[in-house]
């Protein structure tokens, strides 16, 4: 099966950083429970999401020993047309199914999809002013990033860099090659000469994280924000998680730039109905005792499409806001 041809272009840089060059990678001040869905009111008023139109995918590659099966799948964003498509395995089954056959048995395939979390924190970034706000000119960090849909949404709204974070090289291979086709710049993490909007990658687990961070060179004047979408699953790690979120915000501590003052910032999209039970509590504590300021509020309800975005029910999303002033 033949490659299309903007992937081919695309998946070069994205091949080589990935494949072959990946770096080893207080009490709360404020906080308000969501407590309920969002009524049909509140999720009309907030429509933006990413939704992938799956029906629509192109073919990319077969899959064999040394590559996950791929296909160019279109996406539409509300509120920003240059997100064109994704470079994902064409469903998780299909992933699933290739990690079988090449005795990958402990891998897990639900990196290759669009949760509902990531599809309204895409659109909460891109359609609104205040998701604009936070990422603009900002280096950000998008912590699990699976195919990379948040970071390309935070890179097209304006970021000063994205870095892709995650523990499958093949999902990060997705992003990089995604950010290309939608027009980012791909690039080795660290690269100083990196252009404004700049996509880099590295491997990266929270479970264990490395003694030193896989992100250098931002610029002190700017800030990091942390961005996340469904990576509060595990209750033995979000505490860790949340520790590690700060440590990626304040590993500039020493070089503040006099007369600047930046707030830094996470933001993590959760199923209202969480994935693991008490996941979503413990890590706002936990951000709470680290010293954030704390909000937990409704985003929106992504409504099922018949499976073009995740084959799943309706489902309401929070969002976890953690500043440090």
């Amino acid at each position: 099966m033949a490659r299309g041809p903007r992937y081919a272009a695309s998946t070069l840089a994205a091949a080589a950083l990935i494949l072959g060059a990946l770096p080893a990678a207080s009490p709360l001040a404020f906080l308000r429970m969501a407590t309920a869905p969002p009524s049909s009111t509140s999720a009309a008023a907030a429509p933006h999401r990413l939704i992938t139109r799956d029906g629509e995918s192109k073919p990319l590659h077969p899959g064999d020993a040394s590559m996950v099966p791929l296909a160019e799948t279109p996406v539409t964003l509300e509120g920003e047309p240059r997100f064109k498509a994704l470079v994902k395995p064409p469903d998780t089954e299909t992933l699933w199914d290739w990690y079988a056959e090449h005795g990958h048995m402990d891998a897990d395939p639900s990196w290759a999809k669009v949760w509902p979390t990531a599809s309204l924190l895409c659109g909460h970034i891109c359609g609104t002013p205040e998701g604009r706000a936070a990422v603009r000119d900002r280096h950000v960090v998008d912590m699990g990033a699976g195919i990379g849909a948040v970071g390309i949404a935070a890179g097209l709204a304006g970021a000063r860099s994205v870095a892709f974070l995650d523990r499958e090289p093949y999902s990060l291979h997705c992003a990089l090659s995604s950010s290309a086709l939608n027009g980012l710049p791909v690039v080795a993490m660290g690269d100083a000469a990196a252009p404004p909007g700049a996509c880099a990658a590295a491997l990266y687990d929270w479970a264990s994280p490395p003694p030193t961070l896989p992100i250098g060179n931002a610029d002190p004047a700017l800030g990091v924000v942390v961005l996340a979408a469904d990576v509060l699953y595990d209750d033995g790690q979000v505490r860790m998680l949340a520790r590690e979120c700060k440590r990626i915000l304040f590993q500039d501590e020493g070089a503040e730039v006099e007369g600047v003052r930046r707030e830094r910032v996470v933001l993590v999209a959760d199923p209202l109905q969480e994935r693991g039970a008490g996941c979503r509590r413990a890590f706002v504590e936990e951000l709470g005792v680290l010293g954030a300021e704390v909000v937990v509020r409704e985003i929106g309800l992504q409504v099922d499409r018949g499976g073009d975005a995740w084959g799943g029910d309706d489902e309401a999303v929070v969002m976890v806001r953690a500043v440090w002033r």
